[in-house]
């Protein structure tokens, strides 16, 4: 092999990497001009990404990228809804009206009050949704005998069950409401038995749509105010709020924010209702502004966003005198909800399906220096450490040793390169293609490697095949576990190093801002004592966050071999 061959598998993993950051960057900008587009809110879509993404993992130029790429989905929005006779503010949930008192300091308390109330149900609402998830999921895993005989026509059946229940329990609903009359003498309202003149507002609310339900739940004026009981909200509150989390884990389509904003306003508009009710001789904030306190509050405790649920709700309803009253609640909730549930909706869902997802800063019981690189990675097999020139029975050895996903090459007690289990077995049906003189063996090594197999990751096998296969050297012709496979050529040469005493707040950056997945242990001298992987670091965080302290402190030292 020579010196342009010897450098080119490392450019390989270079670009491979910066696929998968391409790839992340992609994600979180394309997030952000879509949220921006759907709700004319630039700037809460740039927040919003920014707060899911979180500061670590959000680098200064993606900020420019996702303010390009924002301002231009707006903008395109803007001329597509001219070119078809529409106006942007439609986008807008406050209706227009007469603009009255919209808050004062009597009302901080009661606003305190309804974000403490929404920020400890937000937690609860969020455990359903899981619950249901996670029950589903484990149906699924050990279906009947009809779901393993029609999986597809059951499944089709059960939503659309789910479907007919939902439109019955709605339907009555609306009919038992009261009606109202109707202040827009509108041909395309829903009357739902009502006389002509008047219509249901539970219908309106539930047949239409949850965004078009909040845009009525917000707004400004009186008009629909007569229809708007506290006994009806409640109804279609306890209505939606069950179906929305029976319908979690259903193979349709399903969105966490709109709901969430949705119940939140049913439950401010309800007790902005009973606080109007009471007539005080001083003016109190309208229903609409306790509705939006509401959305806000359960926002915040639900998905743990803060500044973009302000700065969304403040460019949707287009009013910048509910600055305040939104920053005190979104505080008070996401204070209150975090006490009870450390995670989000998102990333409880995360843990359940099982993506390695590691928080940006170590749990509290880990937060010390007593929680050490050689504490957390635990002990290494010694099947798992490969000479740089390693046999094929040894590779074979070490892929049995289905726990790993990484592997340390040694050479004199020193880490030389980390190899992993899919480049492993990679070079060893190189291995074995060469002695068989397959030329099939690509299409083999494609059933084994995952689906989502990148550009890069194609080159690094063909590089594998070009240089592994032509370098393997047998020393018995009749038996393959003899052969000789040269992981120098396909291990990465310069592997991430942590001295054994590196305390677990100081490793955390590595893993979560430059996003490596393994990293070698080594003692003062060099010796190697482990390998500590991104999976292994996040088993360490959620038995230090389920226990309140680490098990790994429990455990022994790590093996030194």
């Amino acid at each position: 092999m020579d010196a342009s061959e010897a450098g080119s598998l490392p450019a390989l993993m270079v670009d491979k990497e910066r696929l998968v950051f391409a790839k992340r960057i992609g994600c979180a900008v394309g997030g952000a001009a879509g949220i921006a587009t759907i709700f004319n809110a630039p700037i809460g879509g740039l927040l919003y990404m920014l707060e899911e993404v979180t500061v670590t993992s959000w680098a200064p130029e993606t900020t420019l990228k996702a303010i390009c790429c924002t301002a231009l989905a707006c903008l395109g929005n803007r001329a597509l809804l001219e070119l078809c006779g529409k106006n942007v503010t439609d986008f807008l949930i406050f209706t227009h009206g007469e603009r009255r008192h919209m808050w004062g300091w009597q009302d901080m308390p009661i606003f305190i009050v309804l974000s403490a109330l929404m920020g400890a149900a937000s937690p609860m609402y969020t455990r359903a949704l899981t619950a249901v998830f996670t029950w589903r999921r484990r149906r699924d895993a050990s279906p009947g005998a009809l779901r393993r005989r029609w999986p597809r026509v059951m499944k089709v059946a059960e939503v659309a069950a789910y479907a007919a229940l939902v439109t019955c329990a709605f339907g009555a609903i609306s009919l038992v409401s009261p009606c109202g009359k109707d202040p827009w003498d509108a041909e395309d309202v829903l009357r739902m038995g009502c006389p002509p003149g008047e219509f249901s507002h539970a219908a309106m609310m539930l047949y239409n749509g949850p965004e078009e339900a909040i845009k009525m739940l917000f707004t400004r004026n009186d008009a629909t105010e007569v229809a708007m009981s506290p006994f009806t909200l409640l109804a279609i509150l306890v209505a939606y709020t069950l179906f929305n989390v029976g319908m979690m884990g259903l193979p349709v389509p399903m969105g966490a924010f709109i709901p969430f904003m949705f119940v939140g306003a049913l439950g401010g508009r309800i007790l902005g209702n009973l606080v109007g009710g009471f007539h005080l001789a001083f003016p109190m904030a309208e229903p609409g502004a306790y509705a939006l306190i509401g959305s806000a509050a359960l926002l915040a405790g639900s998905l743990r966003q803060t500044l973009a649920v302000v700065v969304f709700l403040m460019e949707c309803v287009n009013n910048l005198d509910m600055i305040a009253p939104l920053l005190v609640a979104v505080f008070v909730a996401h204070v209150i909800s975090k006490q009870i549930n450390h995670h989000g909706l998102d990333e409880q869902l995360i843990v359940i399906k099982g993506v390695q997802y590691l928080d940006a800063e170590p749990p509290e019981p880990l937060d010390t220096a007593a929680h050490t690189a050689a504490s957390l990675c635990g002990p290494l097999p010694a099947e798992a450490r490969l000479p740089s020139i390693a046999s094929a029975a040894a590779v074979r050895r070490a892929l049995e040793l289905t726990s790993l996903t990484s592997f340390p090459v040694v050479q004199n007690d020193s880490c030389v390169g980390i190899v992993t289990r899919h480049r492993l077995r990679a070079a060893l049906m190189a291995s074995d293609a060469k002695k068989a003189r397959s030329q099939d063996w690509v299409a083999h090594l494609g059933s084994i490697a995952s689906v989502e197999t990148s550009a890069a990751q194609v080159g690094i096998e063909q590089y594998i095949e070009n240089t592994v296969a032509n370098g393997v050297v047998a020393t018995d012709s009749e038996n393959d576990d003899h052969s000789m496979l040269p992981l120098s050529r396909v291990m990465d040469s310069a592997p991430y190093m942590l001295l054994e005493n590196t305390p677990a707040p100081r490793l955390f950056p590595l893993f979560t801002r430059l996003g490596i997945g393994e990293a070698c242990v080594v003692s003062n001298t060099g010796t190697l004592l482990g390998v500590l992987t991104r999976a292994r670091l996040i088993e360490a965080s959620l038995e230090a966050e389920h226990h309140g302290h680490s098990v790994s402190a429990k455990r022994s030292a790590p093996q030194r071999l």
